[in-house]
């Protein structure tokens, strides 16, 4: 439903995010033929873009407090300010002694991480980046149920498993607090090896530790699952309706116009209206499925 200018905007957006995240990458490793200049070129009209992007936004903003308080908005101006903090700061302390430019650098390696939340910017530009978003809001229970459920596996089978262990020679579950690391690897089943039993019974509890963690990882991420599912298919039907109203809009200004271009634009009125049906029976059935019709009406 939008213009043709604001497609060009929104592409010119997504191109300017994704070469400021590959020139982030590009700036921290050493390449003969890539000049240092380019990148800092780069960086500097990248920046330039997200500024004006920023600055116009907020001019065109009927409620500007609204629009500040906006997470998008906000994430937005954490991803530029940064920038200009760090100026700030290295032409401030330009004259300063050794340890002062120490301190100083330190301050300017956290800000330039930072950066890192310009790959935020993309989810203005993403349904499923919306949806998971949406759903990290909506799932904040289950995911602290989850999050619990894991402190107590880890803190329970951590503590058995060193106590097995530290008769061992040369075991590697030298404190509770290292094996807190093993605990975690085995319950998340990623398992990197560096800390492993050596004993039938520390094995035992391995294999129970384990087990346990994909039965508590199992619960709360279908449900999880579920929501993201439901999430992605309302803001899809949302879109559908604004090409929906978009397509009505048009057919109310052309009414008086050749019945032809009316032909197109009632054929283009009725896709819309069939996709939004479509999405909406799909996210019916995604909803019966999980037990949450009366989430959603």
């Amino acid at each position: 439903g939008s213009s043709a200018a604001a497609r060009t905007f929104g592409t010119l957006s997504m191109v300017f995010v994704v070469v400021s995240i590959a020139n982030m990458a590009l700036i921290s490793v050493e390449l003969s033929w890539l000049a240092p200049p380019l990148l800092d070129a780069l960086e500097y009209l990248c920046i330039a873009w997200f500024t004006a992007e920023f600055v116009l936004r907020l001019l065109c903003a009927r409620d500007r407090c609204r629009f500040l308080r906006s997470v998008a908005n906000i994430i937005d101006l954490l991803a530029i300010l940064p920038f200009y903090i760090t100026l700030l700061v290295e032409s401030l302390c330009g004259g300063e002694s050794s340890q002062e430019l120490e301190n100083v650098g330190r301050i300017v390696q956290v800000l330039r991480l930072l950066r890192a939340l310009r790959m935020l910017k993309l989810g203005r530009h993403s349904t499923g980046l919306r949806s998971l978003g949406m759903t990290i809001a909506q799932c904040y229970e289950e995911v602290g149920l989850l999050l619990l459920f894991l402190s107590v596996g880890i803190s329970i089978f951590s503590t058995v498993e060193y106590f097995v262990e530290q008769g061992v020679p040369g075991t590697t579950f030298t404190s509770v607090p290292g094996a807190w690391w093993w605990a975690t690897t085995s319950m998340t089943t990623v398992g990197y090896g560096d800390i492993r039993p050596d004993t039938t019974i520390g094995k035992v509890v391995a294999f129970m530790c384990i087990l346990s963690g994909i039965l508590v990882l199992a619960l709360p991420i279908a449900i999880i699952n579920d929501r993201f599912s439901a999430c992605y298919f309302t803001l899809k039907i949302k879109e559908a309706a604004l090409r929906q109203r978009e397509a009505l809009k048009k057919l109310m200004k052309n009414t008086s116009s050749d019945s032809n271009i009316n032909v197109n634009l009632r054929d283009i009125y009725a896709r819309s209206v069939m996709d939004m049906l479509r999405l909406k029976s799909r996210e019916r059935a995604s909803t019966r499925s999980s037990g949450a019709d009366d989430f959603w009406f």
